[in-house]
């Protein structure tokens, strides 16, 4: 168990330095380990990594297949947080493939558990993306501005700068493209 937890944490080092055959290899030995010792939670725990692999390589079946494997197992476990990460990635999966309408169906099954868990840092992520897809996808702009700030709310309830700004940004693009250019401007500087 501790090999397969220092090898998957090999496996982040790689990704967050974007070495994605060095971070799928080591990702992969964990899987087999957490395979061999017949821990679900690990195998789950494997799967959302490599399927975060996938999607860095634009490999989008793929690392649906690994976020629907990986829900199954953590439904099965009842372990809600996994399950709404992995709803979450399996949302923006569906928005890389132009399939809005179930991004949104999984996003707000995400939310829903991150509202009954009080999770406030992921729930904002969750409508910060649902906010992305109502402003660029669908162009419902009254829809997004609710979504990103009640995002930004959660932002900075948790104190996140870096989640206040991404959010800021969102806000002065939209902004943009309603025409209110003073205020996109000034949210964006």
């Amino acid at each position: 168990k501790g090999i397969s937890n220092c090898v998957n944490d090999i496996g982040l080092v790689y990704e967050n330095w974007s070495e994605f055959d060095s971070a799928a290899f080591y990702y992969k030995q964990s899987l087999d380990i957490e395979r061999a010792l017949k821990n679900q939670q690990g195998i789950a725990t494997s799967l959302i990594n490599i399927g975060n692999i996938n999607y860095y390589r634009k490999a989008y079946y793929h690392a649906l297949k690994n976020y629907m494997d990986a829900l199954k197992i953590f439904m099965s476990l009842k372990d809600f947080e996994g399950m709404a990460s992995a709803y979450n990635s399996i949302a923006v999966i569906y928005e890389q493939l132009n399939k809005y309408h179930k991004a949104i169906e999984y996003l707000q099954k995400a939310k829903n558990i991150y509202i009954s868990k009080s999770n406030p840092r992921d729930l904002s992520r969750v409508l910060n993306n649902l906010g992305d897809i109502y402003n660029d996808r669908f162009k419902e702009y009254k829809k997004a501005l609710l979504l990103y700030n009640k995002a930004l709310d959660l932002k900075r309830q948790i104190n996140s700068k870096s989640g206040v700004a991404l959010v800021t940004c969102n806000l002065g693009s939209l902004y943009g493209k309603i025409g209110n250019f003073s205020k996109g401007l000034d949210l964006l500087r």
